[in-house]
C-alpha cells in the first residue's frame, strides 16, 4: 500500500465527484468549462483546492461554498438558506406550505429572482388599488 491510499479522500474531492455525477459531467468536462488544467481536480484527491477554485466550482454547481468544504449538507447558496431560515417566523399555515415547496426545489438564482420580482409586483398592485 502506498502512502496516498493510506491517506483519506478529501471530501472536498467527493462532493465534487458526486456533483459532478449528478449533472452527469466527467470531471475532465468540468475542468474545461472552468478553464482550469487538466487533471487538476483529481489532485483535489489529497490536497485542498485555492479557495478561488472552491468559489469557480460552487459557483458552477450553484451551490454554497460551505457545502463543498463540509461545513454543512445543506448545498443551497448562502444567500437562499438566509432567506429561508426566517420562515419558521412565518405564522400563516399557507405560507409555510409555500415556503417549504420553495426549499425542497432545486432553484437558480434567476428563478428565485423571478419568484421575487413577481411577489414584489403582487404587493405593488395590491398598493396601487388602496
Amino acid at each position: 500500500m502506498n502512502n496516498k491510499e493510506k491517506r483519506a479522500i478529501s471530501p472536498i474531492y467527493n462532493r465534487i465527484r458526486e456533483l459532478a455525477s449528478q449533472h452527469k459531467i466527467s470531471l475532465a468536462e468540468l475542468e474545461r468549462s472552468l478553464q482550469f488544467s487538466n487533471g487538476i481536480i483529481s489532485t483535489w484527491k489529497f490536497s485542498n483546492p485555492s479557495i478561488d477554485k472552491i468559489s469557480k466550482v460552487a459557483n458552477y454547481f450553484n451551490i454554497s461554498t460551505d457545502y463543498l468544504l463540509g461545513n454543512t449538507n445543506d448545498p443551497s447558496p448562502a444567500d437562499l438558506q438566509e432567506r429561508l431560515a426566517s420562515k419558521s417566523d412565518i405564522k400563516n399555515p399557507k405560507i409555510k406550505i409555500l415556503a417549504r415547496k420553495i426549499d425542497s426545489k432545486e432553484l437558480s438564482d434567476a428563478q428565485i429572482d423571478s419568484i421575487s420580482s413577481f411577489i414584489d409586483s403582487m404587493f405593488e398592485d395590491k398598493d396601487e388599488k388602496k
